[in-house]
């Protein structure tokens, strides 16, 4: 496994801790049942909040990918369609670095992620 690989689960093993969450799936299957995303879109979509608000580079997206989308258009349809899923202006392009969540994008999947809680009557 490469250093990127182990630095990229160590986010999100911190994220999961972070957010109280102990089941491996929890986080997707919350992204996935509020916003309907296809296999690639949530990967893509974790990768971003993993990174929460920080440029993640093309050769990152595109490694998650079954194939090399690197030098093909294939991140920008899955790019285009996490886009066209996720509410406005949730996912930034950085010309030349990559693409981030915007505070719009964090605060649509956090919302997602964390259960709404009980407010005292």
């Amino acid at each position: 496994m490469c250093a990127r690989c182990d630095i990229l689960e160590a986010e999100v093993r911190e994220l999961k801790a972070l957010l109280g969450v102990t089941e491996d799936d929890a986080i997707g299957e919350a992204v996935w049942r509020a916003y309907r995303l296809s296999k690639t879109e949530l990967r893509l979509a974790l990768l971003l909040y993993a990174h929460r608000g920080r440029v993640v580079n093309r050769w990152a997206m595109a490694s998650l990918l079954d194939r090399a989308a690197y030098d093909s258009d294939a991140l920008k349809v899955h790019i285009y369609h996490l886009r066209l899923k996720l509410p406005a202006s949730s996912v930034e392009t950085i010309a030349g670095q990559g693409y981030r969540l915007t505070p719009t994008g964090l605060a649509a999947l956090d919302a997602a992620v964390r259960p709404p809680t009980a407010k005292a009557a």
